[in-house]
């Protein structure tokens, strides 16, 4: 018997190590510990004034996306080349960050794999509007976040079926 009376059941899970964030032209060394992405659109609402409540429209403007990105000042030092790269408008166009993770339980066993999915993510255009350093007496750790902007947004989410279809495809070739 169930001490508190509920049936609840196992709906599945996911491993959130496989989550990698990735900046072009930079393979490995940048490690961050938080991302956080906002993309927003301009929307204006214009009302008759007919006297009956009338109709409301919606207009849509520009769109524009945000991040911020914080990390550890430590072990890894993030390059000169980076900030000079992501700092400079001039190569907005060059510059793009990745986020992808798989959700979903995976085996070990390459007989046993099972996929429940995948999240891609690709912030296009982004460059580097702000830097935050900070550090207090009693925690001895300095920590950094930057601020981006980028022009564009993609997002892609993939099936266990689609994912497993890819897998059985690399492994056939």
């Amino acid at each position: 018997m169930e001490i508190f009376h509920r049936r609840t059941t196992f709906g599945g899970g996911f491993n959130a190590i496989t989550a990698k964030v990735l900046f072009s032209g930079f393979r490995t060394g940048l490690a961050f510990e938080s991302v956080n992405v906002s993309y927003n659109q301009q929307l204006v609402r214009i009302f008759d004034l007919d006297g009956n409540a009338g109709n409301t429209y919606l207009v849509a403007g520009h769109a524009m996306g945000r991040a911020n990105i914080s990390r550890t000042i430590g072990p890894r030092a993030l390059s000169d080349a980076f900030y000079t790269r992501y700092g400079d408008v001039c190569r907005a166009a060059e510059n793009v960050l990745a986020i992808a993770a798989d959700v979903g339980c995976d085996s070990n066993s390459a007989a046993n794999r099972q996929f429940s999915g995948s999240v891609d993510l690709r912030l296009n255009g982004v460059v580097i509007d702000g830097i935050t350093i900070g550090l207090n007496a009693q925690d001895p750790i300095i920590r950094q976040s930057m601020s981006l902007t980028f022009i564009s947004l993609e997002h892609q989410e993939r099936t266990g079926a689609q994912a497993q279809a890819n897998e059985n495809i690399t492994q056939a070739a």
